[in-house]
């Protein structure tokens, strides 16, 4: 995992959905190393049409 400071089994916000982001994402789906709390990106509205469970990032103030 990229993150160092990021402990196995933390709960994360995932800011981003483009390709980096979407790689993050599928890592952590795949290996279970952390929970996604939120995914969010400014573009949620057409990267939900396309699919993803990008979230708007004012969820972000609804999960604190």
């Amino acid at each position: 995992f990229p993150f160092p400071k990021v402990k196995r089994g933390s709960w994360i916000v995932l800011y981003g959905a483009g390709a980096y982001g979407q790689r993050i994402y599928h890592f952590l789906k795949k290996t279970g190393f952390c929970s996604v709390a939120a995914w969010v990106d400014r573009n949620y509205k057409e990267l939900g049409s396309m699919g993803l469970p990008v979230e708007s990032p004012e969820v972000i103030f609804s999960k604190l």
